[in-house]
């Protein structure tokens, strides 16, 4: 394939908004999937509230929430604020009622937006006409704004009353729960009169769902005002990807979207370092992991790069990017940061971890413990810190946290100029002890893995996979021990009381179902902020005897030493954990009291399932569909997906029963069209030809757009022979459907003995 023919599928300048190309946080989807299903239930639905930083991906999340009410058929509202939007509380209340309203007429209700009563709303809206019949005008507040307008009046309060009158005058016409969508909602950050109507109006009027996106800066507010804000929104936080998984899913999903079959064939995902890279350079964030394969698949396009490899040309390109769009000039912190050397931006680096969050003493302590005093000593980061602070980079509040003076693009292109340096500068706001927990799982993962080479100074090479991983996070070994005691005990439900402990004990226990004991070591450091406690566990259990747990105590001595002249300490403490026949694990699964938990696991399995499309061992696969299903997934995407791996490995009368329940579940017309292509495949294998047909037939009659990563298609070479293969790559089903009804419709089956 040429890619030069292809269009470059990272595109950094937009949110996503098709969901076969969002990547990534399945568990926030499920979350947010289940409260809009809870609006078509409930009175009055929970409100969300998206809150995380810039460029964390909150449009695309919001995107998401978007297709996912389109697609149980709520009334969906999109209010996109700008500055002038909050000025005053006419003009915003303006904003969404004109978001309600035009929706809602979209929809049929009022006759339609070219039927009258529309027509006079926007009479009454734009040239401030009061109509004489008020057949036509059933609405208080466009009057109210109409009248404020005229009059110049642009300070008049909102009036709460006939403005609920009207919410709950459209409702009744919608017949359906409205989910307004309020993007940036830090418009309204310094809005509390704004805010508080806000509550006030949908925490008493039925029908509504408000989902609002903002920063952190935002969620203070939010909770004075709203007394508490768990009472009136479920907070969903929306940060950068945790995961070096996720990061590869964003990487390799848009060249799969783009034809590109096998994408291994254009990035090395086979080689660890290579994701790392990516992932730790751009902290994880989706704007900037395609800002970078954007930039790595240009390069490849114009010939100067056989395959997506990070190099330092590369960020160059990001970097005069981000030049293109501002005056470096003009910019303080970028003029200042630009004139250092490398062992002041190692300095920086020490500095900025957990900015407004810990002072120079907290940075210093994890400096020490973790690197001694070989790069930076506390008097050389003191002076570096008067530098900074001097030099406008970086500043004190008042408590004494250090705080940076620039802004989001001055973050990011620090950390491009430093890193052309061969330095790491990631100006970030972790609280200390998160710090402190990230620089533990970094330290031992180097134990196991050290590799000096920079890939961008010497030659490219595979770097071994991570022999250990970080499987719990501030959890006590004998909390541990005891949580994992209960898997044996039949009268015992670890998922009682255990707050996701037993949930992630579960998934390390399985994996490891093929051998009688995992070893684990807890390790601890105290400092006189706080402690953090973090449990490792072999990769996998091919690695047990490999990783050598054994090694940790001697290595962890001098940390320990060197916290303890600080009035700290290192800790750590080694076990075995037996593990239960993985029938005993399921089993207690299916006897907690503690849904949540087994709704939890079983979307766990499900993404296990999906991951299908990546790892192509269908029969692996089918294990944990199954095993998802037996926890009680019954989702139509979950019997699709179930269903679909049964026809793979050969069993068409099981697929049909699951694919038949999936239609019997509901969904989008979109998802039942991939179900009823799925059911004509297993229905023909199964020798009912005019079953086949008639679901392919409905299908194509559906007319819907659904992207597919793989689909079973019938072939006939002639009219007597049929065979089935597996096609991989960005099929429409739509176009499938049409071939493979071709193909039935010219198929002639053999005569029955």
């Amino acid at each position: 394939m040429n890619v030069s023919d292809l269009p470059n599928p990272y595109d950094f300048a937009n949110p996503v908004r098709d969901r076969a190309a969002f990547v990534g946080r399945e568990d926030l989807l499920k979350e947010i999937d289940y409260y809009l299903g809870q609006a078509a239930r409930a009175e009055r639905p929970m409100n969300l509230a998206l809150l995380g930083p810039r460029a964390s991906g909150k449009t695309s999340v919001l995107n998401m929430v978007d297709a996912a009410a389109q697609a149980r058929d709520l009334a969906v509202v999109r209010v996109d604020l700008d500055e002038s939007d909050a000025d005053t509380q006419l003009m915003f209340f303006y904003k969404l009622f004109d978001g309600i309203l035009t929706t809602a007429c979209e929809r049929g209700a009022f006759g339609g937006i070219t039927a009258r009563t529309f027509q006079t709303y926007l009479q009454i809206v734009n040239a401030y006409e009061i109509p004489t019949d008020e057949l036509f005008s059933p609405f208080l507040f466009p009057l109210q704004y109409a009248n404020a307008m005229k009059a110049q009046n642009l300070g008049a309060p909102l009036s709460d009353a006939g403005f609920r009158r009207d919410l709950r005058t459209i409702c009744a016409e919608v017949k359906r729960p409205i989910v307004i969508l309020v993007d940036e909602g830090n418009v309204l950050a310094s809005r509390r009169t704004h805010l508080e109507k806000l509550r006030n109006l949908f925490m008493n009027t039925p029908g509504f769902m408000l989902v609002i996106t903002g920063t952190a800066e935002l969620f203070p507010i939010m909770d004075e005002v709203f007394s508490p804000i768990v009472r009136q929104f479920k907070r969903i936080s929306i940060g950068p990807f945790e995961t070096r998984e996720e990061t590869e899913e964003l990487i390799r999903k848009p060249l799969e979207t783009v034809g590109i079959s096998d994408p291994r064939e254009v990035f090395a995902f086979e080689t660890y370092r290579d994701v790392a890279e990516i992932h730790d350079l751009s902290g994880g964030k989706p704007y900037e992991i395609q800002l970078l394969c954007h930039f790595l698949f240009k390069r490849m396009q114009e010939g100067r790069a056989a395959k997506m490899e990070l190099t330092v040309d590369v960020l160059d390109d990001v970097r005069r990017q981000l030049e293109t769009s501002q005056d470096l000039s003009a910019r303080p912190v970028v003029r200042a940061v630009t004139q250092l050397m490398p062992p002041q931006l190692i300095a920086l680096n020490a500095l900025v971890k957990c900015v407004g969050r810990a002072g120079l003493e907290q940075m210093w302590f994890a400096e020490y413990v973790f690197n001694g005093a070989g790069r930076l000593t506390r008097e050389s980061m003191r002076d570096s810190l008067k530098r900074f602070i001097a030099d406008g980079v970086l500043g004190l509040s008042d408590d004494a946290m250090i705080l940076f003076r620039g802004d989001d693009f001055d973050r990011i292109y620090c950390k491009y100029y430093a890193r052309k340096q061969g330095v790491t500068v990631s100006v970030e706001d972790l609280a200390f002890e998160p710090y402190l927990s990230r620089r533990l799982q970094q330290h031992v993962h180097n134990h196991y893995v050290h590799d000096a080479n920079s890939p961008f100074e010497h030659p490219r090479r595979e770097a071994p996979e991570p022999l250990i991983r970080a499987r719990f996070s501030g959890v006590a070994p004998d909390e541990l021990a005891r949580i994992a005691v209960l898997f044996f005990d039949d009268t015992a439900d670890p998922f009682g009381d255990s707050e996701g402990i037993a949930e992630t004990l579960y998934w390390m226990l399985r994996t490891f179902r093929a051998v009688d004991s995992v070893p684990v070591v807890c390790l601890r450091i105290d400092s006189p902020w706080g402690t953090v406690v973090e449990t490792f566990a072999p990769a996998k259990p091919a690695l047990i005897a490999e990783c050598a747990l054994t090694s940790l105590p001697e290595f962890f001595m001098r940390a320990h030493e060197r916290a303890v002249s600080l009035e700290g300490g290192v800790a750590l403490e080694m076990r075995d954990l037996a593990v239960p026949a993985a029938e005993s694990l399921e089993k207690k699964v299916l006897q907690t009291r503690n849904e949540a938990a087994r709704r939890a696991l079983a979307a766990g399995h499900h993404r296990a399932a999906h991951a299908y499309t990546r790892s192509r061992d269908a029969k692996v696969a089918q294990v944990d569909a199954q095993t998802a299903y037996r926890y009680g997934d019954r989702t139509l995407a979950h019997l699709n997906v179930y269903g679909y791996l049964c026809l793979v490995t050969g069993d068409p009368s099981r697929a049909k029963d699951l694919l038949l329940e999936a239609l019997e579940a509901g969904g989008s017309a979109a998802d039942l069209a991939l179900v009823r292509y799925n059911l004509s495949i297993a229905l023909v294998q199964l020798g009912d030809l005019n079953g086949a047909l008639e679901q392919l037939r409905l299908v194509n009659a559906m007319k819907v757009e659904h992207p597919c990563r793989c689909l079973i298609v019938p072939e006939s070479a002639e009219q007597a022979s049929l065979t089935f293969v597996e096609r991989w790559g960005d099929l429409d089903l739509f176009e499938i459907a049409e071939e493979a009804l071709r193909v039935l419709d010219a198929y002639q089956p053999p005569p029955r003995d």
